[in-house]
């Protein structure tokens, strides 16, 4: 199946060139790149897409910006390219016309940028896609997730390691409280673990624990797993998901195991995951994040910047298992906004 893309931007090379790279891969078929809004918006609203690449300086003949007419298109994924960085009042602003990622356009080197930044672009289209897969239909059509159902459940698996815990309490401070279940692998001895989980549930609004054996997962509450212990993804007999906690990894120098966990998610939830992969020494969680990108689940790698040491995070992206890199406050707004789509349609 190949995924349905229009293109809509006033310069021709532009167009031109992202159909060459998408064009590429086997996974997109560009059905037009236009650089007229009326015949942009009749293609919206008449044909089955999958993504449109907008230019977000793009205007309507009567003057208005191209992306204030897509308010009722709900569904429809839209990745925005623009000319500057956008502040995250901006970005927040544009998340509610659908426009689910934004890509800035280099101001020099332009065409060299992009060809370097290929792969990056399309798998960021097919993340927007995913984002948006269910909800091609209108609010009054669009059937409620049975979250009763085993398969409605989604995951977020998070791991860290040196100045993690600084780096996890400043995103739980962030977090919203009903986000799905969080799994936290911090490296961190037994003896910490329960009061690193206290302090975490001091900092936000979340409901955290140690991990026990048989846990369930549940939306609004997070796990930490237990220092010296491995923990596994696992249905329970009635198909919810739950954790296995067990005797360390005997394969990994770490325990608790980034890989061990992020490598379980993969198996058991796939695309209803999203893993992040934050400051640490070493490259634990490399190996499990690019097993979870690979079955589709949305991936976020800390960056430099703000990791106090970038070794995970580097070794995770030079694997090839990262959707995005961001700083910590984005990935905290990044958590809450793909852990509330069912309930407010904001995207990744």
């Amino acid at each position: 199946m190949k995924y349905r893309v229009l293109i809509v931007d006033g310069s021709a090379f532009m167009r031109q060139f992202l159909r060459d790279i998408l064009e590429a891969s086997s996974d997109f078929a560009v059905i037009g790149a236009i650089g007229d809004p009326e015949r942009a918006m009749r293609m919206i609203t008449e044909e089955s897409i999958s993504v449109v690449a907008l230019d977000l300086d793009f205007r309507c003949s009567d003057g208005s910006l191209f992306y204030t007419k897509l308010r009722s298109t709900e569904g429809l994924a839209v990745i925005g390219f623009s000319n500057r960085e956008m502040s995250r009042e901006a970005q927040a602003q544009l998340a509610s016309f659908g426009i689910v990622d934004i890509i800035v356009k280099p101001s020099v080197g332009y065409k060299e940028t992009l060809v370097t930044r290929a792969e990056e672009i399309r798998r960021r289209f097919m993340a927007a896609i995913q984002s948006r897969k269910d909800t091609k239909t209108t609010s009054r059509e669009r059937p409620q997730k049975d979250l009763s159902s085993p398969g409605a459940e989604r995951l977020i698996v998070i791991g860290a390691s040196t100045g993690g815990t600084i780096a996890l309490d400043s995103i739980f401070q962030r977090l919203k409280p009903n986000l799905p279940g969080i799994i936290v692998v911090q490296h961190m001895p037994a003896p910490y673990t329960a009061d690193f989980a206290k302090t975490l549930e001091r900092a936000g609004k979340l409901r955290v624990r140690e991990a026990a054996d048989g846990d369930r997962i549940v939306a609004g509450t997070a796990l930490v797993v237990p220092g010296g212990k491995s923990l596994a993804i696992v249905r329970d007999r009635d198909g919810r998901l739950a954790v296995r906690v067990g005797p360390r990894d005997p394969q990994s120098v770490y325990n608790p195991s980034i890989d061990y966990t992020f490598l379980s998610a993969a198996e058991v939830v796939g695309p209803e995951a999203m893993g992040v992969i934050l400051t640490g020494m070493g490259n634990d969680g490399a190996k499990g994040l690019r097993a979870l990108y690979d079955r589709g689940a949305y991936t976020i790698a800390q960056d430099e910047s703000s990791s106090v040491v970038y070794g995970m995070p580097c070794k995770a992206v030079e694997l090839g298992g990262v959707c995005k890199v961001m700083g910590l406050t984005a990935i905290a707004d990044e958590i809450n906004r793909w852990g509330t789509i069912e309930n407010c349609n904001l995207t990744i």
